[in-house]
């Protein structure tokens, strides 16, 4: 049976093309991995071993050899065949490893063209994933610093440490993991700022457009959406002043929106002579059988935004959003202290 041996690399990858790791750190690296799998092959090889082995080699610039001096002799596969011919009398290794190539593209390449020299091989080996962090770490702010925080020699030392054989071995090279650790951490809380603001800003975006298209149908702005919804749980009536509280909105907008809605007839005041901005607000029977509209839809859509959640889910995710609406709240009071 074919044997596939998938190399998650993406340390390497720091140090080789991002940092600009010397010819010797790679090669010794390489060596290092290459001596660690062929220890633990030979242990499980029978005396029955065949003359020859054929490997084919896939991925990305690790694979090809990128930076080295001599890329076809100091690569991964270049020093595979020279282990390899220690125990072989014939060792056949062919490299198509591709500077940039991400995980998806090489997928891609594999579905869309023929391959018959991974069918005739007897290994494959895959050193793919680099670039797909390096994508993700330059599409972040703090890459930079995250980048300078770290070298070439600690990127060396976190690799020998994944692959160390004994606790001792790990003990001395813990330092390393210690130091990439700590850096992933500061740009991970910086990854996670962004994508909390992203989230809420879409998931807002996408409620606007919803309610939008759905008061169309009514011949109505978005914007009466949430006040249709405010003023139809008060049925005995909320003043403008009420309205701006529970709808986090300005005085100028909600005036401006009461106007609108008086004038299609979805709202009245409860007595004439009341000041307009403390005069209580009701719906009239066209506003309630809007709103009624407007909370029917509301509910569709809330199910189906939440397909897939279970109660449990749901409950943690309304109590965590909560919690964070509480802090920020505090925050806004208060100010952004100098450190957590």
């Amino acid at each position: 049976m074919k044997k596939i041996l998938l190399l998650l690399l993406c340390t390497l990858l720091f140090s080789s093309l991002l940092l600009g790791c010397n010819e010797e750190s790679e090669s010794s690296l390489a060596e290092d991995s290459l001596q660690s799998e062929h220890s633990e092959e030979s242990t499980q090889e029978t005396l029955t071993r065949p003359e020859s082995i054929s490997i084919v080699v896939l991925g990305d610039s690790i694979a090809r050899g990128a930076t080295l001096a001599s890329p076809e002799a100091d690569c991964y596969s270049a020093k595979l065949c020279e282990l390899l011919k220690n125990d072989y009398k014939q060792v056949s290794v062919k490299n198509y490893g591709i500077d940039g190539q991400t995980g998806a593209e090489l997928l891609q390449a594999l579905k869309s063209s023929p391959a018959p020299e991974l069918y005739d091989c007897d290994y494959i080996v895959v050193s793919i994933g680099g670039n797909n962090i390096l994508q993700f770490l330059t599409s972040l702010e703090g890459a930079d610093d995250f980048l300078a925080s770290v070298g070439p020699e600690t990127f060396a030392n976190y690799f020998r440490y994944i692959i160390a054989e004994t606790e001792e071995e790990k003990q001395s090279l813990k330092g390393a993991c210690d130091i990439i650790s700590q850096a992933f951490g500061s740009l991970n809380s910086a990854y996670a700022s962004e994508q909390f603001s992203g989230l809420i800003s879409g998931i807002y975006r996408q409620i606007q457009k919803l309610e939008r298209e759905e008061m169309e149908k009514y011949g109505f702005k978005g914007a009466f959406a949430q006040y249709l919804l405010a003023m139809n749980h008060r049925p005995e009536g909320m003043t403008a002043a009420k309205l701006c509280e529970v709808c986090d909105k300005d005085k100028a907008a909600v005036s401006r929106v009461i106007s609108e809605m008086e004038e299609r007839g979805l709202v009245q005041k409860i007595g004439e002579k009341a000041h307009p901005y403390r005069a209580a607000l009701t719906l009239t029977e066209k506003g309630r059988d809007a709103a009624a509209f407007v909370a029917k839809r509301a509910t569709v859509a809330v199910l189906k935004a939440g397909e897939g959640l279970s109660d449990e889910h749901r409950k943690l995710f309304y109590a965590a959003l909560e919690l964070i609406n509480t802090n920020l709240q505090k925050i806004c009071d208060d100010g952004i202290p100098d450190t957590v």
